[in-house]
């Protein structure tokens, strides 16, 4: 019993450090000097400048390849950290500065195309945000500052075509709403003021022709909201007051 609980303690150590980070590792009895360690099947090598790491840090296989490299500077992370897979393959690229993600941050998938690339600017979202479909065309692009959406963003069908478009401003929806058919024409368009529908919808058939117009004012149906045909011919209409039909 007692042989089997080493044994599982040393494949969780393997396991965490397989999936962590080193941050966490101590300098233990080395104040000055390289240090190297096992940790279930995994090694752990870097250096100690006065009890702090410093340098390259890497987590490596017993084969000796490395799965996790990140540089130190004065005991936090500062310049480039990746992930390689046990087949050789580069999984995660992320930049550090004084211990905070700082700059490009990109996923990669098994074929090597990136499947998600963010930035960074003192730990927190900043600038452009990329996701990607798994043959890698483009899904989503949203623009960040302070962490949260602030600006536009888009999305795309796996063929590429544009589907939608929002504008956000401090993490809300604040102005247009829009929708694309694949043809690329507008399919309808809704406003926003503080994450609250107000002001004009429009909704469009294929062709381009007017389907449906109307209003919201604070995230409810008001007036008249009229339906027209592909000929342009109003077909139906329905006045609203607070959200409720007449």
């Amino acid at each position: 019993m007692k042989r089997i609980s080493l044994l599982l303690i040393a494949v969780l150590l393997g396991t965490f450090l397989n999936a962590q980070d080193i941050e966490k590792i101590a300098p233990d009895t080395i104040v000055n000097g390289l240090f190297t360690k096992k940790y279930g099947n995994v090694y752990v090598k870097g250096e100690f400048k006065d009890s702090k790491k410093e340098g390259n840090w890497m987590i490596v296989y017993s084969t000796g390849q490395i799965h996790i490299l990140e540089q130190y500077k004065n005991d936090k992370k500062d310049g480039v950290r990746m992930r390689i897979s046990k087949r050789g393959l580069l999984e995660e690229q992320e930049f550090y500065k004084n211990g905070l993600l700082d700059g490009e941050k990109i996923l990669f998938s098994n074929s090597g195309k990136a499947k998600l690339r963010e930035n960074y600017k003192a730990g927190e979202l900043n600038g452009l945000k990329t996701i990607y479909y798994s043959r890698g065309q483009k899904q989503e692009e949203s623009v960040y500052s302070n962490g949260v959406k602030n600006g536009t963003s888009k999305w795309y069908t796996d063929k590429g075509k544009l589907i939608a478009i929002y504008e956000y401003k401090n993490g809300v929806f604040e102005g247009s709403q829009k929708y694309y058919y694949n043809n690329g024409l507008l399919k309808a368009e809704k406003h926003f003021s503080n994450n609250v529908a107000q002001g004009p919808y429009k909704e469009y058939y294929d062709d381009g022709s007017l389907k449906l117009e109307g209003e919201y004012k604070d995230d409810l149906k008001v007036g008249k909201w009229i339906e027209y045909d592909k000929e342009g011919k109003v077909i139906k209409t329905t006045r609203y007051k607070k959200g409720v039909a007449k």
